[in-house]
């Protein structure tokens, strides 16, 4: 039961796969791309806790666990800091910005220069009822970073000014109550979006238009990752009940595997996700 994996994150080629007993596991995969990967060793150091996440940032490893952020970097490690109520985090290389998102604080942010507090942005401005605020993803570049909250929509934060603003709650008759997962895709200038009610749901940003897509055997999604082939585009859909591709340019569902899920990720041409805690490796 211990070893069940909880998070899967991948940087130059190297898998790191954290499980239930606290344990991080790195181990090479196979790309057409040679990396340099970063000497790991680290073991039973968080067999008190749970890992929730990992990112990387010049050869530095960010771990965020249920209680603290820490920093591994050349065989050590660092406690950056504690914090009891962190649901995930994402950086901003072109800020070089860590983000966290905290049930009571909001948006800490961390320059990564020095791993200093710079400051919190308080979501309770999006709210008028609950206490906390349940985000459940967030996208950060250069400074525009979006959230999916519960019972919300989807908001987007000019971090550079400090500037928030309410967006794409209601879309040409869609309301968003159970948003689950934002893409921005960057190079379409295109926020995906996968919704407990509605499915996929595409908004061009330049123009606003916006397309909603069913997911096959009214499934619901949880997750959205993006990925590219020699030529095509894929948005790839983690949801209740199978995995799925959906072709940007034919705007079409496929299915990939008929079974639940976790921890999916993307890297390159292949998929790596969790079935029953086990690792799984896929080409797309």
């Amino acid at each position: 039961m211990n070893k069940i994996i909880t998070s899967l994150f991948i940087y130059k080629s190297q898998l790191y796969s954290s499980s239930l007993d606290g344990n991080i596991i790195q181990q090479n995969i196979s790309t057409n791309y040679k990396n340099n990967g970063i000497e790991f060793n680290l073991h039973n150091h968080f067999e008190h806790t749970i890992i929730l996440d990992i990112k990387a940032y010049k050869d530095h490893l960010y771990i965020l666990t249920r209680d603290s952020l820490y920093k591994y970097f050349d065989s050590n490690i660092n406690k950056i800091k504690d914090i009891s109520d962190a649901q995930v985090i994402t950086i901003d290389n072109k800020l070089k910005i860590l983000f966290i998102i905290s049930d009571s604080r909001g948006l800490i942010g961390l320059n990564l220069k020095n791993d200093s507090y710079i400051d919190d942005i308080g979501l309770k401005l999006f709210h008028t009822i609950q206490e906390e605020v349940p985000v459940t993803s967030i996208t950060a570049d250069n400074g525009i970073i979006f959230l999916s909250i519960l019972n919300s929509g989807i908001y987007r934060i000019d971090y550079k000014s400090k500037q928030s603003a309410f967006v794409y709650k209601q879309m040409q008759k869609i309301e968003l109550k159970n948003p689950q997962e934002v893409y921005y895709n960057q190079k379409n200038n295109e926020l995906a979006i996968v919704d407990f009610d509605y499915g996929l749901i595409l908004i061009n940003l330049e123009s606003g238009d916006t397309l909603n897509y069913n997911l096959p055997n009214q499934d619901i999604p949880n997750s959205i990752k993006y990925i590219t082939t020699f030529d095509r585009k894929y948005y790839i859909i983690q949801a209740r009940n199978a995995l799925y591709k959906f072709d940007i340019r034919h705007k079409e569902f496929t299915n990939i595997a008929n079974q639940k899920v976790s921890n999916l990720t993307t890297y390159y041409n292949k998929l790596y996700y969790t079935h029953q805690g086990e690792l799984n490796i896929q080409n797309i």
